[in-house]
């Protein structure tokens, strides 16, 4: 904490402790005669203090968890930023890029997933202190794979699974585009080896035991074909207390095609 000090008057007494006090805290000084300066020199002082602030200067943003969203962009090209919204990352969040400022890392990119849909969060102003990026030849790069991330996966995909919570445990259910045979094999690490048997056209399912909330890595077989895929279990029941919750049906987050 800085402390700023300020004598009003023409006299000299406690120049000296004032002046000491502002020093030690890094602070500024001020010996005034007029008291209608106060105002001024306040304001002044204060966007001496917001111009010094971390997030006020220009800083080189660091890459943390990149992933799909950043392959292939260097860190060392990411355009520096300033004045950018000083933030916490909420729980779950994962901090793609962040900057230093002093003792903080700020998060310049968090992403997390709620239920199905999943979110990024970008605090820069691209026509202030991120006014560098838009002209940054990895922009368009950048937007286009954070899109394709928070988008759903292979819209026109072949095979669709989708998971929904009930009492006796997690149903899962197949859809096929096409017409095949089965039955499906689902391997699921909490639930072992599950024969998906059809139950309507271009349709297959199979109930297991409760799978925990959020998204789960399984493998897809079927006709000697493997294939891995993710099947998002959502966190709230779909037997819960409505009559539109107990028929809502819950999609994966991933399609994929054979």
């Amino acid at each position: 904490m800085t402390v700023t000090t300020i004598r009003i008057g023409d006299d000299t007494v406690n120049l000296d402790l004032l002046n000491k006090i502002s020093a030690a805290t890094g602070g500024a000084f001020h010996h005034v005669a007029d008291v209608q300066a106060l105002p001024q020199l306040m304001i002044s002082d204060l966007q001496h203090l917001m111009d010094a602030a971390a997030n006020r200067r220009e800083a080189a943003p660091r890459l943390a968890a990149g992933g799909a969203i950043l392959a292939g962009i260097a860190e060392d090209e990411l355009p520096k930023v300033s004045r950018w919204a000083i933030t916490r990352p909420k729980p779950g969040a994962e901090v793609r890029l962040w900057v230093e400022a002093g003792e903080r890392q700020d998060p310049l990119l968090a992403t997390w997933q709620y239920e199905l849909g999943r979110t990024a969060a970008l605090p820069i102003d691209f026509q202030a202190g991120g006014a560098a990026w838009p002209t940054w030849r990895g922009f368009a790069k950048l937007w286009s794979q954070l899109t394709m991330w928070a988008a759903p996966h292979g819209l026109a995909a072949d095979r669709h699974l989708e998971a929904r919570r009930l009492r006796e445990g997690t149903w899962l259910r197949l859809e096929t585009v096409a017409d095949g045979a089965g039955p499906f094999h689902l391997r699921v690490p909490e639930a072992g080896e599950v024969v998906l048997r059809p139950t309507g056209r271009r349709t297959f399912s199979a109930l297991v035991p409760a799978l925990a909330p959020g998204v789960h890595a399984v493998a897809l077989a079927a006709g000697g074909h493997e294939e891995p895929v993710e099947v998002v279990v959502p966190a709230r029941s779909a037997s819960g207390g409505s009559c539109a919750r107990r028929h809502r049906t819950w999609h994966c987050s991933r399609r994929w095609r054979s």
